[in-house]
């Protein structure tokens, strides 16, 4: 049996990659919960076969073992983060309204009209903003 560190491991190699999109991760997380066998084989087997990696027998062994899986998104995500520091000076919508007293809505505004640079001074994760605290305190002349 392969242990929790090479689980482990095993995801943070293709984590590193950056294959899998955060939106993706959030995905394969739900389908782990679910253990839905067909929905975590369809998030991985592209991302294997577009790095030219062949597919872990121990991975498709254990894709409804909670444990194994658990260890095996816990390294994909720390891989990802190390490589790609995605939310290093961004907040959330939300916080960004709170912290610079602009209504959620105004600031959405402002993204529509070209006043953020959507990917470089805001980002769209699934269904919510992220913004770069610097493009708001540029905009707003406010400090943390």
């Amino acid at each position: 049996m392969i242990s929790n560190e090479e689980i482990y491991d095993m995801g943070f190699k293709i984590g590193r990659t950056k294959v899998l999109s955060v939106s993706k991760l959030l995905q394969l997380n739900t389908a782990c919960r679910m253990q839905d066998r067909n929905a975590i084989m369809g998030i991985l087997l592209p991302a294997y076969i577009s790095i030219g990696v062949n597919f872990p027998e121990e991975l498709f062994e254990n894709l409804e073992n909670i444990e194994f899986m658990l260890a095996y998104q816990l390294g994909l995500t720390a891989g990802n983060a190390k490589e790609n520091a995605t939310f290093s000076g961004f907040i959330s919508l939300a916080d960004a309204s709170e912290r610079y007293n602009i209504p959620q809505a105004t600031l959405l505004s402002a993204i529509k009209r070209g006043a953020f640079e959507d990917g470089e001074d805001c980002k769209k994760i699934g269904r919510d903003w992220i913004f770069k605290v610097s493009a708001l305190e540029e905009k707003y002349n406010d400090k943390e």
